[in-house]
């Protein structure tokens, strides 16, 4: 069995390479840690212009159709760049949220605005009880914004930036079909 990486996938890591090279130099990394927003909004543009937004997103959704091995060279790359933005948060976290267990109208909706650069998104990853199962996921993003307000601990990454707050997989995993909370 062949593992090494395709020449489509080495194309695309040292894509990725150069532009962050070039993006993402140590003065600008340490500028954006200074910055209220975190990131560069002309380098997120740029990121959805070269597909990497909506890299796992299937073609119909305003992606490129890669897969997780794709998706795992740009995060490396991003890495080692140390690239200061919410593309984890928004294309990880969120979109592909989104894409396992959202229904058809929310990949419609927010998968192709991701993609395209219009649409951050995050994902709330621990609540109140500290309970990592999906399945005891209970807030809405109302909840989640008004107990990070109270001083709760509420871990959503890029929360101020996100189009959208909170992603429910545990009503979906757990077979619950309420919504409303």
């Amino acid at each position: 069995m062949n593992f090494s990486f395709s020449e489509d996938q080495v194309l695309l890591r040292n894509s990725v390479r150069a532009a962050l090279d070039e993006q993402c130099a140590p003065a600008h990394v340490r500028a954006m840690a200074d910055d209220t927003r975190g990131y560069s909004e002309a380098l997120w543009s740029e990121m959805a212009k070269l597909g990497w937004l909506g890299l796992p997103f299937a073609e119909e959704q305003g992606g490129a159709g890669l897969g997780l091995v794709e998706l795992a060279l740009v995060l490396e790359e991003m890495g080692r760049a140390a690239y200061p933005g919410p593309y984890f948060a928004s294309v990880v976290l969120g979109g592909l949220g989104i894409q396992l267990g959202g229904s058809a109208a929310q990949q419609e909706r927010w998968l192709p605005a991701i993609a395209s650069g219009q649409a951050r998104a995050s994902a709330a990853l621990l609540e109140d009880a500290l309970d990592w199962d999906p399945a005891s996921t209970t807030a809405t993003a109302t909840d989640i914004e008004m107990r990070m307000k109270q001083g709760f601990s509420v871990f959503v990454m890029n929360w101020g930036d996100a189009g959208f707050k909170t992603i429910d997989m545990g009503r979906k995993l757990s077979g619950r079909t309420d919504t409303s909370k």
